[in-house]
């Protein structure tokens, strides 16, 4: 079961971003948007102020940006390379909320827009902002499972952490510090020792010369014999943490649906969640020991959702997730006649990061890699090839490979293993 976030390290004082148009706001002021004129009010909405607020919370960092516009508008915020990142709802007395990240850089550059007109740059420097921490990204289903293992003394296990792509990942619990280093699409997995009863994990992440602090997670996983899930600290009683605000689903996912249904879940301190697709409103659910869970109708197809944590339903969003998903299954547009290979084995050189990378051809979409019968990744295929990069010690280890002869089965029933040595 998972419990309350610790704070933990000293209070971290975050020097004031740039801000286009009005000086920083504190972000827990009103949003009073600028003072009304003969203008305010515009058929063709604009952008007429923006300001900035640094945000720290339990190893969580933030630059709140909030866009305040003459009339109802969807505010766009798009990257350097003008790819939108996320939209926004305003109206002239409701600014746009958006919540940024440090990027690892010391300064980040960001466009606003309504009405597609590019019409207000903004500038965010992160240089005097720590990095925000990892977050744990365990689904309900996996804690259980781990949960069960762990009562039967299996008590490591790999966990997956969202961090900045080419991170390294460190986690510290019950006395044991491992570290991995975020893929393409930050995500870390590290290995982390548990034990029956509490467990405080302390994660923290570093990029170059930036890091962040630690933010510690607290799971309960009972003493054997003790009934599962239940009981427990709970932290924060009812108030909601925006920086708590986490959902289960990857962008770019491809969710399964059962007659139509698709269950979507995340985490949150308290509160209310309420998800909009392309076609509007799919539901609300209400935050239960610190997750939620919804059962949505959805078509297959490709869908843009929208998940806002609030404090009671329908109240003004905290902390909000934009994701790109597909619905349904992928017919698989390439080589499923391709054999399951594997062009190492023998001896294998790790490179100075620790990482061997193994390369082959398969059928399918991926390939799931197992050392020593343990998970240790996913790698997408493309054109019937694969790279795996696996991080690990020096050693003699057991590598096997899995496939799947069919896109849209969910049978990993094509294995390769090979027997490898790995050398520095």
């Amino acid at each position: 079961m998972k419990l309350h976030p610790v704070a933990v390290g000293t209070a971290v004082v975050l020097a004031s971003c740039l801000t286009t148009g009005a000086a920083t706001t504190s972000a827990f002021a009103a949003d009073a948007p600028p003072a009304a004129s003969a203008s305010t009010e515009r058929s063709t909405p604009v952008i007429t102020d923006v300001t900035q607020t640094p945000r720290s919370d339990s190893g969580a960092q933030y630059v709140i940006v909030k866009a305040f516009v003459s009339a109802s508008a969807d505010v766009r915020l798009l990257d350097d390379a003008g790819e939108v990142l996320d939209v926004e709802s305003a109206t002239a007395a409701k600014p746009a909320w958006f919540w940024i990240k440090p990027t690892g850089e010391d300064t980040a550059h960001f466009t606003l827009d309504v009405a597609g007109q590019g019409n207000r740059a903004v500038d965010i420097d992160f240089s005097a902002m720590p990095l925000s921490a990892p977050a744990d990204r365990t689904t309900d289903r996996e804690a259980e499972q781990r949960e069960r293992q762990i009562r039967h003394g299996v008590l490591d296990h790999d966990v997956r952490y969202e961090a900045l792509p080419g991170a390294t990942v460190t986690v510290e619990a019950n006395g044991q510090t491992h570290d991995a280093v975020a893929d393409q699409n930050g995500i870390a997995t590290v290995r982390v020792h548990f034990v029956q009863g509490r467990n405080e994990v302390s994660a923290r992440q570093q990029l170059g010369a930036k890091r962040s602090e630690p933010a510690v997670d607290v799971w309960d996983h009972g003493e054997p014999g003790a009934g599962g899930g239940g009981g427990g600290e709970q932290g924060g009683g009812e108030q909601v943490d925006p920086a708590s605000f986490a959902v289960d689903v990857a962008n770019g996912a491809t969710l399964p649906d059962e007659n139509g249904i698709v269950t979507l879940s995340g985490k949150a301190s308290a509160g209310f969640v309420t998800v909009d697709g392309s076609a509007g409103r799919l539901g609300t659910a209400e935050v239960h020991d610190g997750r939620w869970t919804l059962d949505a109708r959805i078509p297959d197809g490709d869908h843009t959702l929208v998940f806002e944590l609030a404090e009671q339903p329908g109240g003004r969003a905290v902390a909000h997730e934009v994701r790109s998903v597909t619905v349904g299954d992928v017919v698989d547009p390439g080589t499923p006649d391709v054999p399951l290979a594997i062009d190492q084995s023998g001896t294998v050189q790790l490179d100075a990061d620790g990482f061997a990378t193994f390369t082959g051809t398969a059928p399918g979409r991926s390939v799931l890699v197992l050392v020593n019968g343990k998970r240790a990744g996913e790698f997408a295929v493309s054109d019937g090839h694969f790279t795996a990069e696996l991080y690990q010690r020096p050693g003699t280890y057991k590598v096997t490979f899995l496939a799947k002869s069919k896109s849209t089965g969910s049978a990993w029933d094509v294995v390769q293993a090979v027997d490898v040595t790995l050398v520095r």
